[in-house]
């Protein structure tokens, strides 16, 4: 069975060895996924009409966010009020002068590098060196899937997957 799927800007067919349940929801996965990277483009428009503003506005975000922490204390970062504030308080660092606050987090302990408890520390591949342990917060996942919903939309307006494949499970593109 083929579905038809009415669009606001066109009407067009599911792949139709789908059921309905699946059709619909993949449709509105689509949808919203399209309305995010729509509202992420917008906000990045927005964010880089100024970039020096919106860059120390997300730096005195993050500092207040996780001044209650271990590493903010350790490194006075209370009295950093601008970027150059942060950059004669902390000096250049590596992953070497991470990694005692990763290990105690990894160890269970709460708001060592940030306010939120880690989801899940990732791994890198180590092709400098040694592999390194990140931890993952809920607001890096955030920050991830907006980033992907922005490339995503954007990605859509110059290679039409939809229209290219119509709206049918990624499995089937082989």
């Amino acid at each position: 069975m083929t579905y038809l799927i009415i669009d606001f800007r066109r009407v067009r067919f599911c792949y139709s060895g789908w059921p309905l349940k699946v059709a619909v929801k993949q449709y509105l996965t689509v949808r919203i996924a399209f309305a995010l990277g729509m509202l992420n483009t917008w906000r990045f428009h927005n964010s880089s009409l100024d970039v020096q503003k919106t860059q120390e506005k997300t730096l005195l975000k993050l500092l207040a966010e996780n001044a209650d922490t271990v590493y903010a204390r350790d490194h006075n970062l209370a009295d950093v009020k601008g970027p150059f504030d942060l950059v004669h308080l902390q000096p250049l660092t590596t992953y070497p002068d991470y990694e005692p606050y990763v290990k105690r987090m990894m160890e269970g302990e709460v708001k060592v590098l940030t306010k939120q408890k880690p989801i899940f520390f990732g791994k890198t591949s180590g092709t400098l060196g040694k592999p390194s342990v990140i931890p993952f917060t809920q607001l890096m996942l955030k920050q991830r899937m907006d980033t992907y919903a922005f490339f995503s939309y954007n990605a859509q307006r110059k290679v039409p997957w939809a229209e290219l494949h119509g709206l049918r499970p990624v499995s089937t593109l082989t």
